[in-house]
């Protein structure tokens, strides 16, 4: 099954979930203070290989966002 990866951009942090279905497999959060690419990265490449998750196993991505700024 393919997996859902779920982004909650909000002011303070950004929250990643990852999904089955419906079945929650993992999350991470990252406190926003230096908008740092490398963090970012670091951090959801830590949570796939926590998970044993690759980029092959995602099927899509959905982004929920209260920072339109920060969308890109």
């Amino acid at each position: 099954m393919k997996h859902s990866l779920v982004i909650d951009l909000g002011n303070t942090s950004v929250k990643y979930a990852v999904f089955a279905g419906e079945k929650f497999i993992c999350q991470t959060k990252i406190v926003i203070d230096d908008k740092s690419f490398l963090k970012t990265k670091t951090t959801l490449t830590k949570m796939l290989k926590e998970n044993k998750l690759q980029a092959s196993d995602f099927e899509d991505a959905i982004l929920f966002s209260v920072v339109p700024s920060l969308n890109k």
